[in-house]
């Protein structure tokens, strides 16, 4: 492992990106609440400057390194990039147990965001059809709010899709790694 400060003027080239060889591996650890970057510790960089990444000659042993980083500190989310840094979505991610259930691409967000659009596709058709069947259709809010409801859901589950993509994208990358 390399701490490596991710601008150093003084250094040449002075971004850590050129200085990565296509077989290492970036790890970046950051606060689990606000995203900010902080040191291996968990505490913040004193300045912008000052933030740093950690480098890896093996994917193992990136993930070791961040596995205790999330055990000695639970607030700790650690990402880990191939050579490139973070142009795609990172290989892996490494947060607490605790916090697992609240990210974005977990099981339980999608299953959540599921059953919210299944309950809004429920809710929608009822209220049209109460707008049509009650005023013959002169009230217009029944209809618009079913309408935003269904529309609603079917942002819902397109978002899904869009997480289990990027979650099969991240998938193939990472196998080509272990």
């Amino acid at each position: 492992m390399m701490p490596l400060r991710l601008y150093d003027p003084d250094r040449r080239p002075p971004n850590y990106t050129d200085l990565i060889q296509p077989h290492q591996f970036v790890a970046f650890a950051s606060d689990g609440d606000t995203g900010a970057p902080v040191a291996a510790d968990g505490r913040p960089f004193p300045s912008a400057e000052q933030t740093t990444c950690f480098v890896f000659d093996s994917l193992s042993e990136a993930r070791a390194f961040c596995s205790a980083c999330v055990a000695q500190h639970e607030s700790v989310r650690c990402e880990i990039f191939d050579a490139r840094g973070r142009v795609d979505e990172p290989l892996v991610l490494i947060v607490s147990p605790a916090r697992a259930a609240r990210l974005e691409g977990s099981a339980g967000m999608i299953r959540l965001r599921t059953r919210i659009a299944i309950a809004l596709i429920l809710a929608g058709p009822p209220l049209i059809y109460y707008d049509q069947a009650v005023s013959g259709g002169s009230m217009v809010l029944p209809t618009f709010l079913g309408i935003s409801l269904i529309l609603s859901a079917l942002r819902l589950l397109f978002m899904n899709r869009g997480v289990r993509d990027a979650e099969r994208r991240r998938q193939d990358r990472l196998k080509q790694y272990e």
